[in-house]
């Protein structure tokens, strides 16, 4: 069975779009044009989201019809991989009945398979569901479609009449059973990731399991170091749970180019594969396809193809101390995005949307839930408004450090954190410190929340021993900041700066 390295997924990240996209936004024929694209770029596997409305559920006869030759050469669930993202019904109430067109396409993609290839081939077999919380969730979803899908061809037309079944009638029903991905977004799900993989192992019995961590919705709610250590701290429960089930466990782990959302792209990408040694897949965001160069993507595939998986262990002393790390690291990255919520809901506004249907609702739905009365964007809209400003969030709350040294957990810090002081590096290199006076003269800053960034600033560089060193690149970002900040509250266009500002940092957000 070939574990792909590389899933390509629809996340609306990307500053530019593709020359062959027509508009703003992807269409939905333009989305099965970007499933081959991604495919010979590349990526070995695609995600298809089914968490939006008009989602094409005859992708797999569209894409053999779009390029018969590579499809040929390239069989679909055996050298490169469609995997379903589906509605999790237990969070997602409105478009809960998704998930059973979803999961009948599978069946009817596997008999146009059949017929293209002229033999049984399963081009889906596997789909994640998001925000897992419990084994539960994952075997009624398993259950469902041996029960439902596949056992309806075992049901008799009317033995009363005719001893004739539905397998007489339609045919047999492929593939008889799927894989489930458990796609983990939350704290609480992170932190008790051994049960929930435990428990859907003994029920269930898989080969391997693909346990999926979610990188930029840990860093939205908790902050940067806190997201990165939480990752780590699953990654160690995944292999524990390796080694307690004999079970293969693949981790994926979904990542964006910008380091506040996992820092995956060819700038990066040395940095990127020491940190997160442990994972077998990693997403390929719209913003890391579109927004860099050509070569240097190919370049960037060809290190992840290269490289070795190292399996992730921290000590039960670690876990200890890095469970308190995370404790300060949420606790004052927190009242920073409590202090400047109102302005970052206003900036997102004006963030473009790369995709015409809605996308992957995240833990809170489209408005979340931060605290009692604080309400955020997505992780992308979000990202993309702090840089807009001239604040990324990737400095939130650092001032946390002084109490972490005090604690005397620095060291275990850098050891699970280890490319800490470059990413702050990079997101230093994109403040600005005008702009944050312009945004306090408007009234959409307040005093507090202007000393809380600035107390970040000053421990940042003091511990790192950093400045606001900016290139001409940079220079020509600060002035769109700029542009954007004086704009802001005076009901003009800012749209036009935003993205422009995003093609310098290759990324929306």
């Amino acid at each position: 069975m070939k574990i792909p390295r590389i899933m390509s997924t629809q996340h609306p990240d990307c500053a530019n779009m593709p020359s062959w996209a027509k508009g703003e936004m992807f269409t939905n024929g333009e989305e099965v044009e970007e499933v081959l694209n991604a495919f010979k770029l590349g990526c070995e596997e695609q995600l298809w989201d089914w968490e939006g409305k008009d989602v094409d559920s005859h992708v797999i006869r569209k894409l053999f019809l779009l390029d018969k030759n590579f499809f040929e050469k390239n069989i679909l669930g055996k050298d490169v991989f469609i995997t379903y993202r589906i509605p999790n019904p237990d969070v997602e109430k409105t478009e809960r009945k998704m998930i059973v067109e979803a999961l009948e396409s599978i069946a009817r993609s596997a008999d146009v398979a059949k017929e293209f290839y002229g033999k049984e081939q399963t081009p889906i077999f596997e789909v994640a569901l998001p925000m897992t919380t419990s084994h539960l969730q994952l075997l009624r979803v398993s259950s469902f479609y041996e029960k439902i899908v596949v056992g309806k061809q075992d049901i008799m037309v009317h033995p009363e009449i005719e001893n004739f079944s539905i397998k007489n009638w339609l045919g047999k029903v492929m593939p008889q059973e799927i894989g489930i991905i458990p796609l983990v977004e939350d704290v609480h799900s992170i932190f008790k990731i051994r049960e929930i993989l435990k428990k859907f192992i003994h029920f269930k019995k898989p080969k391997y399991l693909r346990p999926w961590l979610a990188r930029s919705d840990t860093a939205l709610n908790y902050g940067l170091a806190s997201a990165v250590l939480m990752i780590k701290y699953a990654l160690s429960e995944i292999y524990q749970t390796q080694q307690e089930t004999g079970v293969l466990q693949y981790p994926i782990i979904g990542v964006g180019s910008l380091p506040f959302r996992g820092h995956l792209s060819p700038d990066n990408i040395d940095n990127f594969l020491e940190e997160y040694s442990g994972f077998q897949t990693f997403t390929f965001q719209s913003a890391l396809k579109y927004d860099f160069d050509k070569k240097d993507i190919k370049k960037t595939i060809k290190k992840i193809e290269n490289r070795k998986l190292k399996k992730c262990s921290v000590s039960k002393e670690e876990m200890k101390q890095v469970s308190k790390i995370i404790e300060i690291f949420s606790k004052n990255y927190r009242q920073n995005v409590a202090s400047m919520h109102e302005v970052i809901n206003h900036v997102s506004k004006h963030i473009p949307n790369r995709r015409m249907r809605k996308l992957h609702i995240g833990l809170f739905g489209y408005s979340r839930e931060f605290s009692k009365g604080v309400h955020l964007p997505r992780a992308i809209n979000f990202t993309g408004s702090l840089y807009s400003i001239g604040v990324p969030p990737e400095i939130l709350g650092m001032r946390s450090l002084v109490e972490i040294e005090k604690s005397g957990f620095m060291e275990t810090l850098s050891k699970n954190y280890i490319n800490i002081k470059g990413d702050l590096e990079f997101a230093l290199s994109y403040f600005s410190s005008e702009s944050l006076e312009k945004l306090n003269r408007t009234k959409l800053l307040t005093n507090k929340a202007i000393a809380l960034i600035k107390k970040d600033m000053e421990v940042i560089k003091d511990f790192y021993n950093l400045t606001e060193f900016n290139t001409s690149k940079e220079e020509k970002h600060e002035l769109l900041v700029k542009s954007i900040t004086s704009n802001l509250g005076k009901n003009k266009p800012i749209k036009e700066y935003i993205v422009e500002a995003a093609k310098i940092r290759r990324s929306l957000g």
